[in-house]
């Protein structure tokens, strides 16, 4: 048990598993508290506003976090600080044009009172995310766990124990456990601005995270369609039973994240010793991680309404939803298999893969199920996502072996050519 106990705290992988399921677990506990406390309607509306914020930290993280990821891998240590500062430096520029976006968002809600509210938690969470990522690349993750532990978990504590009834003081909560976090993060990190106010780290990051961007937006449209088409045709509440699912499928995200945070760094490394290398790091993570989605998915399969009755509450008005976890779980196992070959394509520094996989899947969810949310409200909002998913998996396969190919063809074509 001992040299067990020894194994697990020397392994970086359990440490980054740790780490996300502290991350995904402190959000599911914030989510779980505020579906308790706040009227279906209120929940809706923050699920809403959750969703938005989600979607622009995405795109900070294909901006920022992408290019920071890369260059981390193959950086020195004295070299750390001085990414820190440009990553700082360029999350306080794009904060201007996302508070704007979320300024059109609570406006078009007639919440325009929560914005100054929601944009310091996108402030907090992106500087947070940037100095949390640093221990993350530099393979720290038992670093970087305590920290997140008190920023994410202690978030929904503090909400259990204030029972806020209104969103600002939500969004108050979220910006200030997330700036705690980023500052004892960035102290352990260390971070330099000199030498950072220069355009060359921009462009770089635009370059890199330029397709990423795209694949990333696509990718936000797979999760913000099925809400927002429901908000559009059936209003909050059905938003609100919607939500009440994805919180429950949801605990495949920490191995999600988990996964994508430490394939893509190890696939980086792994392909300087060729493309066998990178593909069996891509097996060795994947279905590592795979096994432990699976205790989780075969309850919810099993035992959908139970589970729904434990976290909501016997007399809760999610209840009748149950059985629409089936499918659910069906929709993100599929998605956990393209997270896997997605960030094996990120770490070979294969963007557009990520891209055209993003547009095929949200084509998928934007035609046909926009039309089955329409029609079928709750119930083909999660059809759409069990088909966006599996359309986004195999293009993932398909366009992944191929670009494998030509490059093993290429190299085969090269070693011929230096042939006497």
């Amino acid at each position: 048990m001992i040299s067990f106990l020894s194994k697990v705290r020397r392994s970086e992988a359990a440490w980054s598993l740790m780490d996300q399921a502290a991350v995904s677990g402190g959000n599911f506990l914030t989510t779980l508290v505020l579906a308790r406390l706040l009227p279906p309607a209120s929940y809706g509306t923050f699920s809403l506003l959750f969703l938005s914020l989600y979607a622009i930290n995405t795109c900070h993280a294909s901006l920022v976090i992408y290019p920071l990821t890369l260059n981390i891998a193959a950086a020195k240590e004295s070299e750390l600080k001085h990414l820190n500062g440009i990553a700082c430096l360029h999350t306080l520029a794009l904060a201007i044009p996302f508070s704007a976006a979320l300024a059109g968002i609570t406006l078009f809600l007639h919440r325009m009172d929560l914005w100054p509210f929601l944009s310091l938690a996108m402030v907090g969470w992106q500087i947070q995310e940037s100095a949390r990522r640093t221990l993350l690349a530099s393979l720290r993750s038992h670093v970087a766990f305590l920290p997140d532990l008190i920023c994410y978990v202690g978030q929904g504590l503090v909400l259990l124990v204030l029972r806020p009834t209104n969103l600002p003081a939500v969004f108050l909560v979220v910006a200030s456990t997330s700036l705690l976090a980023a500052l004892w993060q960035f102290w352990i990190a260390r971070i330099s601005l000199a030498s950072s106010f220069c355009m060359e780290p921009c462009r770089y990051a635009w370059r890199v995270g330029r397709f990423i961007l795209a694949g990333n937006a696509l990718n936000m449209a797979t999760l913000q369609v099925p809400s927002w088409t429901l908000a559009f045709s059936s209003g909050p509440l059905a938003v609100a039973g919607y939500q009440s699912l994805l919180n429950l499928v949801g605990v495949a995200n920490p191995i999600m994240f988990s996964v994508s945070n430490l394939l893509i760094p190890a696939v980086a490394r792994g392909s300087l010793r060729g493309k066998a290398e990178a593909r069996r790091t891509m097996y060795h993570y994947g279905a590592r991680y795979g096994l432990l989605l699976l205790p989780c998915f075969l309850i919810l399969l099993a035992a959908p309404s139970h589970v729904m009755q434990l976290v909501y509450g016997a007399r809760s008005a999610y209840l009748p939803l149950a059985p629409l976890l089936r499918p659910f779980v069906l929709a993100f196992s599929l998605q956990y298999l393209a997270t896997v070959v997605g960030a094996y394509e990120g770490g070979m520094a294969r963007p557009k893969t990520y891209m055209w996989v993003q547009i095929a899947g949200t084509g998928v969810l934007v035609t046909l199920g926009v039309v089955l949310i329409y029609v079928y409200g709750v119930p083909g909002a999660v059809m759409a996502m069990l088909l966006a998913s599996a359309t986004r998996f195999i293009t993932f396969a398909l366009i992944s072996r191929a670009a494998d190919r030509r490059m093993h063809n290429a190299a085969s074509n090269s070693c011929v050519e230096i042939q006497p």
